[in-house]
């Protein structure tokens, strides 16, 4: 079943261990992480330092899955080592409005997108924003909500044509101007 291996100073095992409900395994001279299950959940805890999962084989992933809610498993995502990304096969919901539900871009946080329980934000702090298209002769669209329980688009910036259409009426308040020209020179309000 196990032997004790002087020349490596390892116990090797050739048979299955069993822990029953609520034994722990300790590994580390401190009982540093720990890993049992308390009959409800499985549960593998740290006390000291960084918990590090590590993937050493070349090009290899981590994948994570879980209940595919059908009575098999799916998996949720994949951390790929082959192509150095962070693959998601299921939504990512943040639950939490506010301060608690936000994801953030940046190594300063300097851009956020969150939903604070009642609108939607996105929250630059530093530098321009762009939004892009890199596609040939595409849009992008601007839509909001028609007043009737549907959407629809009131301008969008034309690739094919290089032209900003509008497709709604554009309001301008009392003393704001439409400047045209290089230089500005012609101005169109109303006071």
């Amino acid at each position: 079943y196990f032997f004790l291996d002087g020349s490596s100073v390892t116990t090797q095992f050739y048979k299955t261990v069993k822990l029953y409900d609520a034994a722990e395994l300790y590994i580390g001279d401190g009982n540093d992480l720990r890993l049992y299950h308390n009959g409800t959940n499985s549960n593998i805890e740290n006390f000291v330092g960084t918990l590090q999962i590590i993937q050493n084989l070349d090009d290899g992933d981590i994948s994570f899955k879980s209940d595919d809610g059908s009575g098999g498993t799916a998996e949720y995502f994949r951390i790929d080592g082959g192509i150095t990304s962070i693959l998601a096969y299921k939504d990512i919901l943040m639950a939490n409005d506010g301060n608690d539900g936000k994801i953030k871009f940046g190594a300063s946080q300097d851009l956020e997108i969150f939903h604070d329980g009642s609108d939607n934000f996105y929250n630059g702090t530093t530098g321009d924003m762009y939004f892009i298209n890199k596609a040939d002769d595409k849009d992008i669209v601007f839509q909001s909500d028609d007043g009737s329980g549907g959407y629809t688009t009131y301008f969008h910036v034309d690739g094919g044509t290089v032209k900003s259409i509008f497709s709604k009426p554009v309001q301008f308040i009392d003393s704001t101007k439409l400047f045209i020209g290089s230089s500005n020179d012609l101005e169109i309000f109303h006071d």
